[in-house]
């Protein structure tokens, strides 16, 4: 999934509410670190999520308008710090969240089932 991202040529960022050095650790031990191209821990900003800070934050670093991303979560903060920040949020159930209903009961644009279920929503850059 990650690869066929990388190859459609969108770039990543992960926002979490892990500190960014144990996060980008966790990341680099699973040979998943190279896929992301910013990993924002919420240490390293003002506020964390429900916030929108980090998430702005990587828009930021990201060099992308909120209208051309897309936030994935597992928790109703994520949805509030994607909505926040004026991004679409989603909501990934593949690894199932503590409180399904209360994901849900958040809000997200749309509701991801499986990890493939992402690749519909993200288009190779060249084809927008």
């Amino acid at each position: 999934l990650l690869l066929t991202l990388r190859v459609r040529g969108l770039r990543l960022a992960i926002a979490t509410g892990k500190s960014g050095p144990r996060a980008r650790s966790l990341l680099d031990r699973l040979g998943l670190l190279p896929f992301f191209a910013h990993v924002i821990g919420s240490d390293e900003v003002a506020r964390p999520k429900p916030a929108p800070d980090i998430v702005r934050h990587a828009l930021d670093l990201l060099d992308v308008s909120a209208e051309r991303a897309i936030m994935i979560g597992d928790a109703p903060t994520d949805i509030a710090s994607a909505r926040g920040a004026g991004v679409a949020s989603a909501a990934a159930l593949w690894a199932p969240p503590e409180d399904v209903d209360e994901l849900l009961a958040a809000g997200p644009d749309v509701v991801l089932r499986r990890p493939a279920d992402l690749l519909a929503l993200c288009p190779s850059v060249s084809a927008r």
